[in-house]
């Protein structure tokens, strides 16, 4: 009984071991497991202190959210790691960047639209959600997730947004464990870690910014004290009220006023001239200044010595970040030598524009490329149009050219628009008004290039109808004239050819009548009708002499001038009863080229006077003719001592049918024929004399004549 007792016990104590055993064993798996998971969670905590260790040394925030989006994968044991960036502009305008790691490319937009949708629904509680394949199911459509992890959306100031999600596809679902607690403890210390990185490198890149702005600013004020201390501008830097803070040098020597003067002091109160020659001005100055915007306008101001000089003037506000206006800088070009010039250029073309009005000068430019032209006022009035004539002005002055002209005229429009001409002149017509009446005008037109090197043509348009059509009289009148001439010469043709007939005949007869004896008393008649008649005869000459010479042009020839005087002395030596001294001094010692027959008569009648009128009383009468040549002409010098002529006379020697001197015969038309001669051969005459002593009578005629 005892020995039984004892092996109940042991078979107790056994089974109690057995037990031991197996709990022992279980509580060992227990620990082995619960070592695995957090060695596991080790590994996780690593990962995630190098993921935090990589991002926090990152300056580019995309290359942060691509190693953020792997790094989900790599820590939470998932397949998919997901990122919605989000940035907006001043506009409002967003920009979204869609990060989808671990996701097949097959169904990678479509999991990026799954989590955008579970973003969408705001069904968060806390920082985060977790949704199981039945709550995907339920908000999504066809949804290819089948586990997310996402977080609420996390804000970065009113520029960006940021969505963290983790998730496993639906084709992949055995693949992966989705019920560890621990990962949903640890996502929410990555989540706050990962917007805790982005907010600090958001901020950092603030700050770099702002202190490269602040650098940059920094280099340009300085760049900028260098210019306004060495240009030659002024520049006054006020406050936001307009008083005087700063004035470089360029601004003391402009208007006088040191910066201890004017500092404090708003520039209108002592600068400005405030009169109407600036009223407009200053009102859009106070206009701009009120609106805190930039204003640019033209000036005058005072000096301290109380002088004015003109001023081109820029204001522009300065604004902090935040918009708070600081401060106004004010440029101030000196533009008084421009602004004098240019108002002595308004006066000039004001007073060009009037003498333009007054001589009826029409002004025109023309643009080929754009087919533009400008009047001034004087076209319009020559056209008889308005200002605006109801179309293009150079399609209007094409219209209005007359069709015989149009063709000649648009041509060389072409040729100095083609680079063929520099310069035209025409003269056309133009039909005007509503009568479209015809007009002549005179038009000068050249080429010239602008700054832009466009090509514009200028010119000027000259009614000339007035004296076109006196032009056209006067050719009338001509060809009229030309006809009363040709009647004219046969008219003193006639009348010399039947005077000199019948003249000539009583000549024969008288002579005649001389041969037959007959009474003295009678043969006195005689000599004075044969006088008479030698006068009257002399007149017709000299009468057809002149027609001849004003008819005829003249023929240049090359003659020995000492020659033919000598043959005249010849010639006349008879005229003399007394013994009279003809002599030629010639100082030419060439051939002459003048109009031989011309040069002849003009010498018979010159030499022929002097021995007509010389005085009988004088021991030797004389005349003498100077040959002498310049390089521009010749001249001839006719000399006598012989009666003179009186100073009342000498003004109408050269008169027709004057006669100073009853002394001998004469026709009274000598002397005027030979002021007709030399002036056909565009020479002079002149005469000296003096009563009892002489005459002395000058020809001088052109050289370098054409012989024929």
């Amino acid at each position: 009984m005892e020995e039984s007792g004892n092996y109940e016990e042991l078979q107790r104590q056994y089974l109690e071991l057995q037990a031991r055993v197996t709990r022992f064993s279980a509580t060992q798996q227990e620990l082995i497991n619960t070592k695995d998971r957090l060695d596991q969670e080790l590994v996780r905590y690593k990962r995630l202190n190098q993921f935090f260790s990589m991002a926090i040394r990152q300056v580019n925030i995309l290359e942060l959210l691509s190693l953020t989006a792997e790094a989900i994968i790599d820590i939470f044991e998932l397949q998919i790691g997901y990122l919605q960036f989000t940035t907006f502009n001043e506009d409002g305008l967003s920009e979204e960047l869609i990060f989808c790691e671990g996701a097949s490319s097959n169904h990678k937009d479509l999991i990026a639209a799954d989590f955008k949708t579970l973003e969408a629904i705001n069904i968060f509680s806390g920082n985060f959600k977790q949704f199981d394949e039945d709550e995907i199911q339920l908000y999504t459509k066809d949804s290819k997730l089948f586990f997310a992890l996402l977080s609420k959306k996390l804000l970065f100031g009113p520029n960006a947004t940021l969505v963290i999600g983790a998730g496993v596809d639906i084709l992949y679902k055995d693949n992966y464990s989705t019920r560890e607690s621990t990962k949903i403890s640890l996502f929410t210390i990555f989540v706050n870690q990962v917007e805790a990185i982005i907010n600090n490198l958001i901020t950092l890149n603030k700050n770099k910014e702002q202190f490269l702005r602040i650098k940059r600013s920094e280099l340009e004020l300085k760049k900028l004290s260098l210019i306004a201390t060495s240009t030659h501008n002024t520049v006054i830097i006020t406050d936001d009220y307009g008083r005087i803070e700063w004035v470089n040098d360029a601004f003391t020597k402009m208007s006088g006023y040191d910066i201890q003067e004017v500092k404090g002091l708003k520039p209108k109160d002592f600068l400005q001239v405030k009169d109407d020659r600036t009223k407009e001005a200053r009102n859009l100055l106070s206009a701009a200044l009120n609106k805190k915007e930039s204003v640019e306008v033209e000036i005058i101001n005072l000096d301290k010595s109380g002088n004015e000089y003109y001023i081109k003037l820029q204001i522009t506000p300065v604004f902090s970040e935040d918009g708070k206006l600081i401060n106004f800088v004010a440029l101030q070009k000196d533009i008084t030598q421009e602004v004098l010039q240019r108002m002595e250029l308004e006066k000039m073309n004001f007073r060009l524009n009037e003498i333009t009005k007054g001589s009826k000068v029409g002004i025109w430019e023309f643009f080929p490329e754009t087919g533009e032209a400008t009047w001034n006022e004087v076209l319009y009035e020559l056209y008889e149009t308005q200002d605006n004539p109801g179309k293009n002005l150079h399609q209007f002055w094409r219209d209005a050219l007359h069709p015989d002209d149009r063709d000649r005229v648009l041509s060389g429009i072409s040729e100095i628009i083609l680079g063929k001409k520099r310069k035209n002149i025409e003269e056309y017509r133009v039909l005007v008004g509503s009568e479209k009446k015809v007009k002549y005008v005179r038009t000068i037109a050249f080429a010239e290039k602008n700054t832009s090197n466009e090509l514009k043509i200028l010119g000027s348009t000259t009614d000339i109808t007035d004296s076109k059509n006196y032009e056209n009289q006067l050719i009338r009148n001509n060809e009229e004239l030309k006809k009363i001439n040709s009647e004219l010469d046969q008219f003193v043709y006639s009348v010399s050819h039947d005077l000199r007939s019948p003249l000539l005949s009583v000549k024969g007869l008288l002579s005649l009548i001389k041969l037959a004896e007959g009474d003295h008393e009678s043969e006195q008649f005689m000599g004075l009708i044969q006088k008479s008649i030698n006068r009257l005869d002399a007149t017709v000459l000299e009468i057809l002499e002149y027609s001849r010479n004003s008819r005829k042009e003249l023929e240049i020839s090359s003659f020995d001038l000492n020659n033919l005087t000598q043959s005249i002395f010849e010639d006349l030596g008879h005229l003399s009863e007394k013994n009279i001294e003809l002599s030629v001094f010639d100082h030419i010692k060439e051939p002459v080229k003048l109009d031989l027959k011309r040069i002849e008569k003009l010498l018979y009648n010159l030499i022929s006077n002097g021995i007509k009128y010389k005085d009988n009383s004088k021991e030797q009468p004389f005349v003498h003719v100077h040959l002498h040549q310049s390089d521009t002409e010749y001249i001839i010098e006719v000399l006598d001592n012989g009666e003179g002529i009186s100073p009342e006379n000498q003004k109408r020697v050269f008169d027709m049918f004057y006669r100073a001197s009853v002394s001998a015969s004469g026709t009274g038309l000598g002397l005027y024929l030979c002021k007709e001669l030399v002036s056909k051969m565009n020479g002079k005459i002149s005469l000296e004399s003096e009563a009892g002593k002489g005459t002395k009578i000058t020809v001088t005629l052109p050289r370098l004549m054409k012989v024929l």
